[in-house]
């Protein structure tokens, strides 16, 4: 599986792969866009997912919505409400670099 690093995702990877988007801050524009269109919030004390609040500080989440842009894939979120209690789960490579986006292709059946 390729990891790409965010200033490299292009908008047919947004639009024709499945993608899991690792980190907490990300900053290309269309990476932006596509997850402001998913039904997830963070704040500094609570996660809401699809409707449902999840309090509290310190939290970490994966969540997995149909693409906005393409209903035939998948994105997968991995991400946080606080940076301490994220960075010893995967040894936090985003910190300082690869602009905190990973992107990778997987096939899904289509049943």
């Amino acid at each position: 599986m390729p990891l790409i690093a965010g200033e490299n995702v292009k908008m047919q990877d947004l639009t024709g792969k499945n993608i899991f988007f690792i980190g907490h801050k990300f900053n290309q524009v269309e990476i932006v866009d596509l997850l402001q269109k998913l039904p997830f919030a963070v704040g500094d004390n609570q996660i809401r997912i699809e409707g449902r609040n999840y309090k509290g500080r310190d939290n970490v989440f994966q969540a997995v919505f149909r693409n906005p842009l393409n209903k035939q894939k998948l994105i997968v979120v991995y991400s946080t409400n606080s940076e301490n209690r994220f960075f010893h789960l995967m040894g936090f490579p985003w910190k300082n670099s690869l602009s905190n986006c990973f992107v990778y292709s997987i096939e899904v059946s289509q049943q």
